[in-house]
């Protein structure tokens, strides 16, 4: 399967990266490697995806770097309109980045599915209720509830890399 994963642009995609979002794509696009699919990441200059996939650099950095748009919804807008523009290359578009894409869907050549890693605000119900018709998953069953009206088709949980943490004998303040 040809996957697009559209990750934000707050950050870099990496897999150790401040970004939450852009290392949960990092994560699933290795995932999905693994698997045997052909991936496609969208994301900010200087990322650094996992070996063997493709990388489309919407914008050279991250929000108002270099000159770039300091407005984040304009650079996300940005990103995910690159992704739907190249769409008719993958059997499937991800968008990562706060249901920007739900507009963009009707024009889209490939399904999309829209995951919102945060607790959704009053213009995400909006959105959802715009697009009635859209796939939109949720990140915890805590988080669905949220949507109130709007409920997400499906809950998908972040998943870590237990590889990513140590063991200690001695706890730390903090998970």
């Amino acid at each position: 399967m040809r996957i697009a994963e559209v990750a934000t642009l707050a950050t870099p995609v990496s897999r150790l990266g401040s970004g939450s979002i852009e290392a949960v794509v990092w994560h699933l696009t290795k995932g999905l490697i693994e698997r045997g699919h052909e991936v496609t990441v969208f994301g900010a200059g200087g990322s650094t995806p996992p070996p063997s996939a493709d990388f489309v650099a919407t914008l050279p950095g991250t929000y108002g770097a270099g000159g770039l748009p300091e407005d984040w919804r304009v650079c996300e807008w940005e990103n995910v309109a690159r992704a739907v523009s190249q769409s008719e290359s993958f059997d499937i578009v991800h968008s990562h980045n706060y249901l920007w894409g739900l507009p963009l869907e009707p024009m889209c050549r490939a399904p999309m599915v829209h995951t919102l890693h945060l607790l959704p605000f009053e213009d995400s119900r909006r959105l959802v209720h715009l697009h009635p018709g859209s796939t939109v998953t949720a990140i915890s069953r805590f988080q669905s509830r949220e949507f109130l009206d709007a409920q997400p088709v499906t809950v998908v949980h972040h998943g870590v890399d237990p590889a990513d943490f140590t063991f200690r004998a001695q706890a730390d303040d903090y998970v």
